[in-house]
């Protein structure tokens, strides 16, 4: 079956492009190949051709929108910046309006065994268990669509106006990005939470605790030192200077539960256990 589906322009190099469906890994037992790695009928809402006409890949500069009104709930501002935290890297963006709980883009990737898990991916989510084998996960990080280049709201906008789900349909399962529940304008950012799973892996590591809204630097999972002042910085530095930005904003006052980290990506995210920063 040929999807019809084209490269997006501007697609990064070092990245496989996977137009129709997710890869499967060598590990992954052939008899799950059809159920998560399958091209969905043309006429199934969960097709990647659907996404084409909604969604597309912007570079993020300067004059990039973003949201910094304060939260109508809580008072306190979202974010201080003079301009979007993640200036030089990519985001994902509504080509037209898309309205209310729609499916948008599925998320494609290497499907693939706990085993096979690469602790240092940013972009791997857990999608299903199976009895038997164990955990089932899509992994993003050299193959993928354009759905690996959603943000997370943090910095960006006052709450995320997408989730991620997961799907099944006919035998096949995936997951995707699906619109929150209010209409989502033309031009705008599309944003989800990446969930306590994904963030707390950044925290409690040396030198985390220094104030990332006045530093140049970040430690990573591995104890490197990341630049996150320059243009080329990569996704994951933008990401957590945006979040401990967030966090040094709020670290004095005693905050009540994240409504969104129960957001369906931080439910599917492959190592909530680790509580990633």
């Amino acid at each position: 079956m040929d999807c019809q589906v084209k490269k997006p322009k501007g697609w990064p190099s070092d990245v496989e492009y996977l137009p129709c469906h997710s890869k499967p890994s060598p590990a992954l037992p052939p008899a799950l190949h059809d159920r998560f790695c399958s091209e969905p009928p043309a006429c199934s809402k969960y097709h990647a051709r659907h996404s084409e006409s909604l969604v597309v890949i912007l570079k993020i500069d300067s004059s990039s929108p973003f949201d910094s009104s304060r939260d109508p709930k809580s008072g306190h501002r979202e974010n201080e910046r003079s301009c979007h935290p993640a200036v030089g890297q990519r985001g994902l963006f509504a080509a037209k309006d898309i309205p209310p709980n729609t499916f948008i883009v599925p998320y494609f990737g290497h499907v693939h065994l706990e085993s096979e898990t690469d602790e240092q991916s940013n972009y791997d989510m857990l999608l299903t268990r199976v009895p038997g084998i164990g955990s089932i996960s899509i992994d993003a990080t050299t193959t993928g669509n354009v759905a690996r280049f959603v943000n997370d709201y943090r910095g960006i906008s006052i709450r995320p106006n997408c989730n991620i789900v997961s799907w099944a349909e006919n035998g096949l399962e995936g997951m995707g990005i699906e619109s929150a529940s209010k209409p989502i304008k033309a031009g705008t950012e599309l944003c989800v939470s990446y969930g306590k799973g994904f963030w707390s892996r950044f925290k409690s590591e040396e030198g985390a605790d220094e104030d990332l809204s006045t530093s140049k630097t970040v430690r990573l999972k591995s104890g490197a030192l990341a630049d996150v002042g320059q243009s080329n910085r990569d996704h994951i530095s933008a990401l957590l200077d945006r979040q401990r930005a967030r966090l040094a904003l709020h670290k004095t006052r005693a905050s009540p539960q994240d409504p969104f980290e129960k957001e369906k990506f931080g439910e599917h995210h492959s190592k909530p256990s680790m509580d990633e920063g």
